[in-house]
């Protein structure tokens, strides 16, 4: 007899997985660095801008986020984009993924 998961499992599955992501995005806070966003997030992909980025959720691309980064000081640009800054986030909010 082949089992089907009932509507409350799934919804139970699909909460966890919002809630995965909810404390992904509580870890980061203003001054982190894009590489502190890309262990749990990846770029939404589409047009891009190094000082205002679109992610979405490694485990969902539904789940997403705009964060605003500083490329460096005293007008120098990082050469490495890993070590920019988060001085914006966004909430998270659902959207389609962006596709190339």
């Amino acid at each position: 007899m082949l089992l089907r998961p009932t509507a409350l499992a799934i919804a139970d599955t699909n909460c966890d997985l919002i809630e995965r992501a909810l404390r992904a995005y509580g870890k980061l806070n203003l001054g982190m660095l894009r590489k502190d966003v890309e262990q749990a997030f990846k770029d939404d992909g589409g047009p891009q801008f190094r000082e205002h980025s679109r992610y979405v959720y490694r485990e969902c691309e539904y789940i997403k986020m705009e964060l605003d980064f500083s490329t460096g000081a005293n007008g120098i640009q990082n050469a490495d984009a890993t070590r920019d800054t988060i001085t914006r986030k966004s909430k998270l909010f659902l959207d389609y993924p962006v596709k190339d």
